[in-house]
């Protein structure tokens, strides 16, 4: 308490949150009483002005690394610097691997001829060559001899030593050769026969040499008529109880290389009775 002059004034300071409020009370003087108890805390009053501001403190400690942030967008490219110097060459590295063979180079050109060495020693004998083609001459030789006692074919009408023609004797059995014919071989064939008659003359006969395609050919004679026995007047004849030799021999030229059947062949116009025996023949292929 304070007193001041004229009358007792008691002056109360009351501080909230650090605004003064200034309360007085007059009264006559007295003797001071017992503080009393302090009363409720009042209102807060309003904000006063802000004051000027303080010095500046001194710089407190450093706080902790806080967390790396966000990084940001790449910067525009800068300008290129100028070329450094060059630096001094470093040490040799090692050997690499062996690259893949290049393609050949155009071959060079043929370089001088050297002296001729000395002869070698001859080598092994080489195997034989294939057989060249047969020379001209004679290739194979055939004989065959058969009984002819199956007579020869009558062929009234048709008989010429083509046609009507067979080969005479029994098949199989007859004296017939089977030759094989090679490209411009030809065939020579020779034939001989004994024919007779019993108690009647016998005429209309024709012989000649024939061949025939063993793979299905017919039987054809020779084609120049040059054989024996032709009618009307031509054929060949004998008296009664006669027996005689004959003998043909012909050539055949021009045939297709394949296999014949190579035999005397004839025919009987007419119904004369021959009697025939045992025959030979002679097949002859030639080379031209």
């Amino acid at each position: 308490m304070t007193q001041l002059g004229l009358g007792s004034i008691t002056k109360r300071l009351v501080a909230l949150a650090g605004f003064l409020l200034l309360a007085s009370a007059c009264s006559s003087k007295g003797d001071s009483g017992s503080q009393g108890s302090q009363g409720p805390e009042g209102p807060v009053g309003p904000a006063g002005p802000a004051g000027p501001a303080g010095p500046t403190g001194a710089a407190g400690p450093q706080g902790a690394q806080g967390l790396p942030g966000a990084q940001g967008p790449a910067g525009p490219a800068g300008a290129t610097g100028a070329t450094g110097a060059t630096g001094a060459t470093g040490p040799q590295g090692p050997i690499g691997a062996t690259g893949l063979q290049g393609p050949a180079g155009p071959a060079g050109p043929a370089g001088a001829a050297g002296s001729q060495g000395p002869t070698g020693s001859a080598g092994p004998q080489g195997p034989a060559g294939p057989a060249g083609p047969a020379g001209p001459g004679l290739v194979s030789v055939t004989f065959a001899g058969g009984d002819m006692t199956a007579g020869i074919p009558h062929a009234p009408g048709v008989c010429d030593s083509q046609n009507g023609v067979d080969f005479v004797g029994f098949s199989p059995g007859r004296p017939t050769a089977t030759v094989v014919l090679a490209a411009n071989q030809t065939i020579t064939a020779s034939s001989s026969l004994t024919l007779g008659t019993g108690a009647s003359p016998a005429t209309h006969l024709s012989l000649n040499l024939c061949f025939q395609d063993t793979g299905g050919g017919t039987i054809s004679g020779a084609t120049d008529f040059n054989y024996f026995g032709v009618g009307p007047n031509g054929w060949l004849s004998l008296p009664a109880n006669t027996n005689m030799p004959f003998s043909v021999t012909r050539s055949f030229t021009g045939l297709p290389p394949a296999t014949y059947e190579v035999g005397l062949c004839g025919c009987i116009d007419g119904s004369d009775v021959w009697a025939t025996d045992w025959g030979w023949l002679s097949v002859q292929v030639f080379q031209q």
